[in-house]
């Protein structure tokens, strides 16, 4: 897959010297937030007037299997070659391609730079031998918060990149915000937006406990939870036996999921933070950014690159700890203090709008892959009118 862009902006491509880019990616078709990421990035390059060429691993729903690997590793170094001596951008999107990336750079010959991308689980579960290709070669990483470049400061410092928006979405969502009215109805509806699949690990457990034990304490309170994939048996368990007030949405199009973020007051994100051989944690979330857009006061993870997506007190909060426990005093709080939280999610929706429009995105993009830039570039403008609610 090419893609390529018709005129040229002149925003940070005589900086580097480079006009063209070559991008390894992990999937084209599938969904989900690593390829949002990639495209985002990728659109916003091709802004700059740079040719972009993607070769990815997977296409559709096909698995990453022997075939898929030896087509991609074929593809790219062909389309490596052809660059010979050109000094373009190489991008790798995933740390399972470097093996590849590596073979594409010394293809291209001498001066060709080498950035690879990083997220959240995969680098608590980096192999050694990646971990030794990182320390050692000659490599630029990003990632996408200040908490997942913590965790690579011991193989080398990393940028910071955080995810995008697509603008479609942007717009509607922002429309969804500027229109949100402070509620005066006595029930509260909650929601979370994750891939049901990854029930358990986004949190769907503890979330669905503390919903069920402001209910025991006589709280109008409702579920909904929305996201990719069909889910599981569990799943269907969990409704089946919460039907009253639990709600699943699966696979909503993106004008089904404005409305559900639309119908809600509190958005919770709680993601389970948790070390050791099945590390797993939140990378950056974004859609505690999607859910401010919409106007809502969020709920953050207690732990993990969460709170890059939000600011304690003034857009959110976050529970003490992972306990369903907490989850529940926070939601009691929100039903208790509507005007607070109401005004929350008014501060999150004027933050995110002003951090995450395409434009600005695309800027900054173009400033940290084409213009020369410290190793480590600031993420995101704090700086905003707001009002901090009170208790």
């Amino acid at each position: 897959m090419t893609r390529s862009a018709g005129t040229t902006s002149g925003v940070g491509c005589e900086d580097r010297g480079r006009d063209s880019v070559l991008a390894l990616v992990p999937s084209s078709g599938q969904g989900g937030g690593i390829e949002a990421y990639v495209i985002g990035v990728l659109e916003a390059l091709e802004a700059s007037g740079v040719s972009v060429q993607s070769i990815s691993l997977t296409r559709g729903h096909e698995g990453a299997g022997l075939r898929q690997k030896a087509r991609f590793t074929v593809g790219a170094a062909v389309a490596a070659q052809r660059r010979r001596h050109t000094r373009p951008l190489l991008v790798c999107f995933h740390p399972g391609l470097l093996p590849a990336a590596l073979l594409c750079r010394r293809l291209c010959g001498a001066g060709t730079a080498l950035r690879l991308f990083l997220y959240g689980i995969e680098i608590w579960q980096l192999a050694w031998a990646k971990r030794l290709l990182i320390r050692h070669c000659d490599i630029e990483l990003t990632t996408i918060s200040e908490f997942s470049a913590g965790s690579l400061m011991h193989l080398r410092p990393a940028s910071v990149l955080v995810p995008p928006l697509p603008e479609h979405r942007y717009r509607m969502l922002r429309a969804v915000g500027a229109a949100r009215a402070p509620s005066h109805e006595a029930r509260l509806h909650i929601l979370s937006v994750f891939r049901l699949a990854d029930f358990e690990d986004k949190g769907g457990n503890a979330l669905v406990e503390a919903v069920g034990q402001v209910r025991r304490r006589g709280a109008l309170v409702t579920l909904t939870i929305a996201g990719a994939s069909a889910g599981s048996d569990q799943l269907r368990a969990e409704r089946e036996d919460r039907s009253d007030w639990l709600t699943i949405v699966a696979d909503p199009s993106d004008a089904e999921l404005v409305e559900i973020f639309a119908a809600a007051e509190l958005f919770v994100l709680a993601t389970r933070l948790r070390r050791g051989p099945n590390a797993y944690g939140e990378g950056f979330g974004i859609v505690l950014i999607e859910a401010a857009l919409a106007g809502l006061p969020v709920v953050a993870p207690w732990g993990g690159g969460g709170h890059a997506a939000m600011i304690e007190g003034v857009t959110g909060f976050r529970p003490a700890d992972q306990s369903p426990q907490e989850l529940a005093d926070a939601i009691e709080w929100a039903l208790a203090h509507r005007a607070e939280a109401h005004q929350m999610g008014h501060n999150g929706h004027l933050w995110a709008a002003r951090n995450f429009d395409p434009a600005t995105y695309r800027s900054r993009v173009q400033k940290l892959l084409l213009a020369q830039q410290p190793p480590v570039a600031p993420s995101l403008d704090l700086s905003f009118e707001s009002e901090v609610p009170t208790s």
